[in-house]
C-alpha cells in the first residue's frame, strides 16, 4: 500500500524535490518553493494565508523577498540584480499573494476530498533566521512537542484524514529539546545525519528514499484516542531576527513603498 498524496510543510524546497522525485502523486501547497520558518508554518495552517505576500520587504541576510506577516521568505518569486539584489517589479509581483492562496486552497480541496493515506512532511526546525540555504546553524533549540502541536493542528484541519507526519532534521546544525516527550503515534522523527555533506540543495537521494521507504511501511489507519497524558506547554514560539530600523516595504494592491 501507498500513500495518497504527499505533502511539503517547508521548511525548504528540498521537501519538494524529493517528493516530487519519489512519490507518483504529490498534492502542491503554499510551502513548497518557500523558506517558511515555524511560526510562519503554524499561522499560515491556523488562519489561511490571507496576507502571504501582499507586504514584503527585502531580507538580505536571504538575499530574498520576505513576507513581513508571517516571517516567510519567497526566493523564488522575484528576479535578482547583478548584486544578488531583489528587484521588485510590479510584473513579478502583482501575482504572488493569488497565486499562492490558490496553492493552499487547492491543497485544502484536495484532501478534504481523500480518505489517505496522506503523508505530510516538514524539514527543519525553528528555520530562523530564516535562510535559503538549509544547513545553517540554528541558534535556538527546537522543542518536539511543537510538532505534537502541529499534528493536532492538521487533525483539526482534516478531521477525517487518515495521515502520517514526518518531521526530519539535521542532526547537525538543529538542537532538539524534550526528545523523550510522547508524542502522537502518528509523528515520526527523523534526524538526519549527512556525514559534513552538504554540497546539494536538493539534499541526499539516498536519505531521503530510505525515511520515505520506511514510512510507507508504516501505513496504517490510525485508531485509538490520542495519549491521556497531560503535557507541559510549550515554550513560546521563537521570534523572528531584530529587523532594521528602516526597511523598504512593497504593499498590495496598489504596489507602493514605504519606509518603516
Amino acid at each position: 500500500m501507498e500513500f495518497e498524496h504527499a505533502v511539503s510543510l517547508g521548511a525548504w524546497c528540498q521537501v519538494d524535490y524529493q517528493l516530487r522525485r519519489h512519490f507518483k502523486k504529490r498534492t502542491m501547497s503554499c510551502f513548497e518553493s518557500l523558506v517558511t520558518p515555524w511560526p510562519g508554518l503554524m499561522e499560515v495552517l491556523k488562519d489561511g494565508p490571507t496576507e502571504l505576500g501582499v507586504s514584503v520587504t527585502e531580507n538580505r541576510y536571504a538575499n530574498a523577498a520576505e513576507c513581513l506577516k508571517y516571517g516567510i521568505l519567497l526566493p523564488h518569486e522575484f528576479p535578482k540584480g547583478p548584486q544578488e539584489e531583489v528587484i521588485f517589479s510590479r510584473a513579478a509581483f502583482i501575482n504572488i499573494s493569488d497565486k499562492l492562496r490558490h496553492k493552499h486552497e487547492k491543497m485544502l480541496r484536495t484532501l478534504s476530498h481523500c480518505e489517505g493515506p496522506v503523508l505530510f512532511v516538514r524539514y527543519g526546525g525553528n528555520a530562523l533566521p530564516a535562510g535559503a540555504w538549509p544547513y545553517c546553524n540554528e541558534p535556538d533549540p527546537f522543542d518536539l512537542r511543537r510538532v505534537d502541536e502541529l499534528c493536532t493542528l492538521l487533525s483539526r484541519c482534516f478531521p477525517m484524514l487518515n495521515f502520517r507526519l514526518l518531521f526530519a532534521y539535521e542532526a547537525e546544525t538543529t538542537k532538539i529539546m524534550n526528545e523523550a516527550v510522547e508524542l502522537d503515534k502518528r509523528i515520526t522523527i527523523a534526524p538526519i545525519d549527512r556525514r559534513n555533506d552538504y554540497s546539494r540543495w536538493q539534499g541526499s537521494d539516498l536519505l531521503w528514499d530510505g525515511l520515505f521507504t520506511r514510512e510507507t511501511t508504516k501505513i496504517v489507519a490510525y485508531r485509538g484516542a490520542r495519549r491521556s497524558a497531560e503535557t507541559k506547554a510549550p515554550a513560546p514560539l521563537p521570534k523572528s531576527p531584530e529587523k532594521a530600523a528602516t526597511q523598504r516595504v512593497w504593499r498590495l494592491p496598489n504596489f507602493f513603498r514605504s519606509e518603516r
